[in-house]
């Protein structure tokens, strides 16, 4: 933008704007150092983790380990940095009631289900205000008869819908069918579909979804999936024949099978098969680890927003981290002390694993990315000042948004205006101009950064621009005649060169009509700085080239008679 302003030299008080930069020392992304948390599971059965704004959501379950039992099911809130921000209990059982079991959590940035078997009920529990309370969903009477072997969740951010499998039979029997469910928007259960027509002792369904369609792992002599495509269940496809355990996961581009087949001894390799989302064509499996322990579930998956994949899983007395990037697998990465329980969850491209550690704490480890430019940048009007509005960041991490500003009254190139963890700002500083172009009137910029506690920062985003009043020049009123200059001239302007910002004095002898103009080495004409008429005194004006290219520029000034042109140059 061109902006100007004038002032006088006659003693008046000059207007300084200065700026100041601060260095802040940038960590690199990466995995940050293991957190033991202060979250003892002794009496440990199973445990999920889910991920959003408000920070990590873990749901555990545990047991007195007593011959008259006593189930838990709580619910842990933990920030980016691993502490405890809120927790409860928020199902006990016992004793002598029967037992809890599966305890899986899933959900987005507006709610979060808690999902276990309790008895003979498949309980879903929900909270909207991160897990201060909770409301319970019961479905009374699932499908299918016998023992519950394996229950697994996935919230839809597509169709809100949370989408469970389970499966049910005579355990140690060929009659362990894989059931599904849906619990809809409006908190009732939905649609059933009875997936496989029989099992064996080894099932353990899994579910993930990806647009239009839902995915089932399960067995049925064998390792298979099913989709669900639209209102339609398709064909199940056989995966493997000598399978143990599988997880199905619907990545950004690729839906991926995990499988672990049996080695000699009580060992089994683990492998991934893929294929589109839409497809029914399977690759070759690609091992990805070999021996490992089988116990499920072994392996747990995430997806990032920049397309990639994430898998961690068990190693010897390890756990072990993986990502695919769209067309290979990353090498191995040992990121954890112990084996049991690994699990991964993400947000924008931040990563967030949580596994059971040998001293029988929870352990936490985080990889830090820079967060996600802000979306949906807007700028609007409020009581006459320039608003501007974006969404919220899904980091839990986030620190502050950076507002950068340019030109307006301020003047100058790209600056942080302020800081704020709001999602909107208003610039009181400003009155924004509407109608036809006008005399005193210029452009103000905005965009902003996420700035996340580490002090990654995100991208800018787009910017947003508003047309504004400027204030109008001041000039010097004819006094005495000492006040009064002797001859009309104009000075080099200073600074130059200059970096947008420099300033041209200029005197007049008697009063009369002023120009003063800008033009490029073409002669043409880029700003007209004065054209008005003026009474004789000292006069400095302030020309700010932020919209001009670098380069050779001239300015001329004719006050009657008078004419003077002089060369600046602007380097950026």
């Amino acid at each position: 933008m061109l902006s100007l302003t004038k002032s006088r030299f006659s003693g008046k008080k000059l207007f300084l704007f200065l700026q100041l930069i601060f260095t802040i020392t940038v960590f690199p992304q990466g995995w940050n150092n293991t957190v033991t948390t202060s979250i003892n599971v002794s009496n440990f059965i199973g445990m999920d983790l889910c991920t959003n704004r408000n920070g990590n959501n873990l749901a555990v379950l545990n047991w007195n380990g007593e011959f008259s039992q006593i189930y838990y099911v709580n619910y842990y809130l933990l920030n980016s940095s691993g502490t405890i921000i809120r927790s409860s209990t928020i199902e006990t059982l016992g004793p002598n009631q029967g037992s809890i079991e599966y305890v899986n959590i899933s959900g987005n940035n507006d709610k979060v289900y808690v999902v276990y078997k309790i008895n003979g009920v498949i309980r879903a529990k929900k909270s909207t205000d991160a897990g201060v309370s909770w409301t319970t969903y019961d479905l009374t009477n699932p499908a299918g008869s016998g023992g519950f072997d394996y229950v697994d969740i996935a919230f839809d951010n597509i169709t809100n819908k949370l989408h469970v499998v389970y499966a049910r039979g005579s355990f140690g029997y060929p009659d362990q069918v894989t059931h599904y469910y849906s619990l809809n928007p409006d908190d009732q259960w939905g649609e059933y579909q009875q997936v496989s027509d029989y099992g064996d002792e080894w099932t353990t369904p899994t579910v993930s979804f990806s647009q239009n369609r839902i995915h089932v792992s399960y067995h049925e002599d064998g390792a298979l999936s099913r989709d669900k495509y639209l209102t339609s269940w398709q064909t199940p496809a056989t995966l493997s024949s000598s399978s143990l355990i599988e997880r199905i996961h619907a990545g950004s581009s690729k839906l991926f099978y995990f499988y672990a087949e049996t080695q000699p001894g009580l060992y089994a390799n683990m492998y991934v098969k893929q294929r589109n989302l839409s497809g029914s064509s399977w690759s070759s499996p690609t091992l990805l680890h070999e021996y490992t322990d089988f116990d499920p579930p072994f392996v747990s998956a995430t997806n990032s927003s920049d397309g990639k994949t994430h898998i961690v899983y068990h190693g010897p007395g390890s756990a072990i981290y993986r990502n695919y990037n769209g067309s290979t697998w990353s090498s191995e990465l040992t990121i954890g002390d112990w084996y049991e329980n690994n699990l991964i969850s993400s947000t924008s491209n931040d990563l967030f694993v949580m596994w059971m550690g040998s001293n029988n704490y929870i352990k936490y480890r985080q990889y830090d990315a820079n967060p996600l430019t802000p979306s949906n940048f807007l700028g609007t009007i409020y009581n006459n000042h320039p608003k501007i509005t974006w969404s919220a960041n899904s980091e839990p991490d986030l620190d502050y948004y950076e507002i950068w500003k340019k030109g307006g009254n301020e003047g100058g190139d790209w600056h942080i205006k302020t800081t704020t963890t709001n999602t909107n700002y208003t610039d009181n500083d400003e009155l924004v101009v509407t109608g036809p172009p006008g005399a005193n009137e210029g452009t103000v910029y905005y965009k902003i950064k996420a700035v996340d506690v580490e002090n990654h920062k995100s991208g800018f985003s787009a910017q947003v621009n508003m047309r504004v009043s400027i204030d109008p020049p001041s000039k010097t009123i004819g006094g005495t005649s000492g006040n009064i200059p002797m001859e009309f001239g104009i000075m080099q302007n200073y600074p130059n060169p200059f970096n947008p910002t420099t300033s041209i004095r200029y005197q007049l002898s008697k009063d009369g009509y002023v120009t003063l103009k800008v033009y490029n080495m073409l002669g043409e004409e880029v700003v007209d700085l004065v054209n008005e008429f003026e009474e004789a005194g000292y006069y400095s004006i302030h020309f700010d080239a932020s919209d001009l290219p670098s380069g050779m520029y001239f300015y001329k000034i004719q006050a009657g008679d008078f004419s003077d042109i002089k060369k600046m140059l602007l380097l950026k």
